[in-house]
């Protein structure tokens, strides 16, 4: 070997490693997960609101309201109804999910799994309602686990990320609000 080579082989392997080390270090110092939370008091009763959280199609008309992508595939599970019903969006090659993870008289959660084109991940959502007779006092929580990836990133896009989502859970809630101040539908008359 060269007499140069040796000592530019020990500084690049120097250089890789206190870069490896450096990412590890950053990654290391950010939190577990992302939260944003909006909140709204309704002017409705409870029963209206929870009336759009356990029908997936309802789900989706008000949970992805002004897709600025276009519209996109949608899927319905064949139970559209309670704990494990479904809705499923395809666009520009991304895929996410929304499954129905408990309801209860206190509100709903939501699973959410996305892929794309930078990868894969799992969020959350909660729906949480405090019900004062005539209006209804709602929370939507959205969470999200950070990966070594998202860790590694946080610091550079946390800001832009928890704009978007506080816009996006302020349209949701908005479009929550609208379909819950409409009358619900009368059941068919019997024979």
């Amino acid at each position: 070997m060269a007499n140069w080579a040796r000592p530019l082989a020990l500084a690049l392997g120097t250089s890789v490693a206190l870069t490896a080390v450096t990412l590890v270090a950053v990654a290391a110092t950010q939190g577990d997960g992302f939260r944003v939370t909006r909140s709204r008091v309704m002017p409705v009763p409870a029963e209206a609101v929870r009336r759009e959280l356990g029908d997936v199609t309802a789900v989706d008309a008000w949970s992805a309201p002004n897709r600025p992508e276009g519209p996109p595939v949608t899927t319905f599970s064949s139970q559209r109804t309670g704990v494990g019903a479904w809705v499923e969006h395809r666009a520009g090659g991304a895929l996410t999910r929304m499954t129905i993870a408990s309801l209860t008289d206190e509100g709903a959660r939501y699973d959410l799994e996305t892929s794309g084109a930078l990868g894969s991940g799992r969020s959350r959502l909660d729906v949480v309602l405090r019900d004062s007779g005539s209006s209804t006092s709602v929370d939507a929580v959205f969470s999200s686990s950070f990966t070594f990836v998202t860790r590694l990133l946080w610091p550079v896009v946390h800001k832009g990320l928890t704009a978007s989502a506080n816009e996006h859970l302020d349209r949701c809630l908005n479009a929550l609000e609208r379909r819950a101040r409409t009358p619900a539908a009368a059941p068919p008359a019997g024979p």
